[in-house]
């Protein structure tokens, strides 16, 4: 790397870098000064006007020019991570305005994001990372121009979508890395458990018919035909707890107002532990963030939210040890992610 470039680099001058490596490609357009490009481009992402189909076009190019393919597939994945890992901070931050006040103290870049985690999870997908994966890195994500972009709401969307690419690019060129990413969900346990317990559990059929009847009290579009149902259960206050293959919705009808409608991601799983005895087994998941709204007003994000659910079909509770077995099935259905701790 050129030092002139490094130095721009590692002082946050990523437009200064940005110009010369631009220059230099002009006389010496290898897989090195794409990949080069490609990271400066990357940390420049929070601006106005910035595409992230240039990252991905200046890798692609680093990746086709390479004489060793395997080595840089590696690095591109291997960075790209670390750029995601800065997205997700990001997103947490914008979601309350605690975290928005503390992202305005850090003036330029990031610096607050880069640490020995950011590196010890990507080496933990990658390997051990190359100097040009670490140096690429320099002092983290620009947050130069992110005001530009528009309210601290229209922030939140473009950083969650712009992960969201992140992490579709990566699971797909990186398959063994997905668990990194997302829960270990198993759909197709969920599914088994509603075939064998039908009698025990609202049928689809049944929930399709409550959604349809809350949709026309509170003219709230529930959106779950485009993410097939799963399961369904209750919670001790008797809201319906639905287990889409998309998220986890939870359906409460408020008298006199309408529908409170409850969006769980299950990427935002915490915690999951079993409570109660053998005889009303209650099924607790913990969840970092999620979002609420009441009818069709604005959504509002929710932070260390507790979802409880009992197994019920009426106003009295389901109680046998068929319970505990239901609930056990379903905790172990939804597996969580070597970074989430589950308490047994």
């Amino acid at each position: 790397m050129n030092d002139i470039i490094y130095m721009a680099i590692m002082g946050g001058r990523y437009l200064e870098a940005e110009k010369l490596t631009n220059e230099l490609i002009l006389t010496n357009p290898n897989s090195e000064t794409f990949f080069l490009l490609g990271t400066i481009k990357s940390n420049l992402l929070l601006s106005k006007g910035r595409d992230y189909n240039e990252v991905i076009y200046c890798f692609e190019k680093s990746y086709s020019l390479s004489d060793n393919k395997e080595e840089t597939n590696n690095n591109i994945g291997a960075f790209l991570f670390c750029i995601y890992q800065q997205l997700n901070k990001l997103q947490e931050n914008l979601k309350d305005e605690a975290g928005w006040n503390l992202l305005k103290t850090v003036v330029g870049v990031a610096t607050s994001y880069i640490g020995a985690e950011l590196f010890e999870k990507s080496e933990s997908a990658f390997g051990a990372l190359t100097a040009g994966v670490t140096a690429g890195i320099g002092v983290g994500m620009t947050f130069d121009g992110i005001s530009e972009i528009g309210s601290i709401a229209a922030q939140f969307e473009y950083v969650k979508n712009l992960k969201n690419r992140l992490e579709e690019y990566l699971t797909k060129k990186f398959p063994s890395i997905k668990s990194k990413f997302q829960s270990n969900i198993n759909f197709e346990i969920l599914r088994e458990i509603q075939n064998k317990y039908s009698e025990k559990l609202w049928s689809t059929n049944e929930i399709a018919n409550i959604i349809e009847k809350l949709e026309d009290t509170s003219q709230i579009k529930i959106k779950v035909n485009s993410s097939p149902l799963l399961i369904v259960l209750k919670t001790p206050s008797l809201e319906y707890v639905v287990f889409c293959e998309e998220n986890i919705k939870v359906l409460n009808k408020i008298p006199l107002i309408g529908v409170m409608l409850t969006e769980l991601s299950y990427d935002e799983i915490e915690n999951i532990k079993l409570d109660g005895s053998d005889f009303e087994s209650k099924l607790e998941i913990s969840f970092r963030t999620g979002t609420q709204m009441v009818n069709n007003g604005s959504p509002k994000i929710l932070n260390n939210y507790k979802l409880t659910a009992t197994l019920k079909r009426s106003l009295n509770p389901f109680k046998s040890k068929l319970a505990k077995q239901i609930n056990q099935e379903i905790k172990s259905a939804i597996g969580i992610s070597e970074s989430r701790q589950i308490a047994y």
